[in-house]
């Protein structure tokens, strides 16, 4: 006589995850001390080929190529996109010392990305602080990952928090057009996670000084920020006022902008700049309100700031 559906359910399900532990443990074998082994690079050689040809995979399944540090050749690795809130980004699985996340920060970001065509990229690596959700979104697209990162995937993003440091995630960018002059303008356009724009006037007899204040800022944020996207100064044909574009990977990403430009821009305010007004484009977030809500009294502009968050507009343009 044959058992009830209900009675076999609970064995099924502990069979099922039977299976799952044995094979999360095969493949943490592959990857033993962190680094893939034998087997491993074999296999890695073989998906890099197939996903670099659109062949038996997902969409998001994609080849990474970027030059290799010491031997300057460039490497090809199968890597997995994840998409947060509009951006696309790739995860180290294997944490701080995998190979590829080394070659890519050697590299200064840049490198390709392969699924039936070449697409060049600036891979630009997001602060600790906002890594949790694009882990989770990452586990989420990324079965094969799950075995390497210890939280589930479906944990609440206080979990992901404690390990962010531990696994780096970089955002894809479009590379700029001298890095790879070949690329056609336009293509492969991604929205920023933190983009604003902000409007300064210049003092009247001032735009001299104002224009050194502005040399200095951008000095400091490229010498020092490491997730800003974009920041450029447009200064008006008559010399009396000034538009700045900005982009971050995200909050954290912002609140390092202004920790490092915060006495420069002060000096910017006192003697060359009036009338400092923001528009923020941006998901709601309430670490980025508390940064806007701070910078707004510091600059006494709590009246002067808008916040527009994404309706709708174009996807990055497809690939052949």
């Amino acid at each position: 006589m044959s058992r009830h559906p209900t009675e076999q359910a609970p064995q099924t399900m502990g069979g099922r995850r039977g299976w799952t532990q044995r094979l999360y443990g095969v493949k943490r074998w592959l990857y033993r001390g962190g680094r893939p082994q034998r087997l491993a690079r074999g296999l890695n050689r073989l998906w890099a080929f197939v996903f670099a040809a659109g062949w038996f995979s997902p969409g998001n399944a994609m080849t990474l190529e970027v030059r290799g540090r010491r031997t300057g050749k460039t490497i090809a690795f199968p890597v997995v996109v994840a998409e947060h809130d509009g951006g696309r980004y790739l995860v180290s699985m294997l944490g701080e010392d995998a190979n590829w996340v080394q070659n890519v920060r050697a590299a200064d970001g840049q490198g390709v990305l392969r699924r039936h065509g070449a697409e060049q990229v600036r891979l630009v690596e997001v602060a600790p602080a906002d890594r949790a959700p694009i882990l989770r979104a990452y586990l989420d697209a990324a079965p094969g990952a799950r075995p390497h990162i210890p939280v589930d995937r479906r944990a609440p993003l206080e979990e992901f928090d404690r390990i962010a440091d531990q696994y780096p995630a970089f955002m894809i960018a479009p590379a700029t057009p001298a890095e790879h002059p070949s690329q056609p303008a336009g293509q492969g356009y991604a929205r920023a996670p933190v983009e604003l724009s902000a409007h300064l006037s210049v003092r009247p007899g001032q735009l001299d000084g104002f224009r050194r204040q502005a040399g200095e800022c951008i000095r400091l944020t490229r010498e020092l920020d490491t997730g800003t996207l974009r920041y450029d100064w447009f200064l008006r044909d008559d010399g009396t006022a000034c538009e700045v574009r900005e982009a971050y990977t995200g909050p954290a990403a912002l609140a390092e902008h202004r920790h490092h430009i915060a006495p420069a821009l002060q000096t910017m305010f006192e003697r060359y700049a009036d009338d400092h007004e923001m528009t923020l484009y941006a998901d709601p977030n309430p670490q980025l309100h508390a940064q806007l809500h701070d910078l707004a009294e510091a600059h006494h502009m709590t009246d002067h700031v808008t916040w527009f968050t994404f309706l709708d507009g174009l996807e990055p343009v497809p690939r052949p």
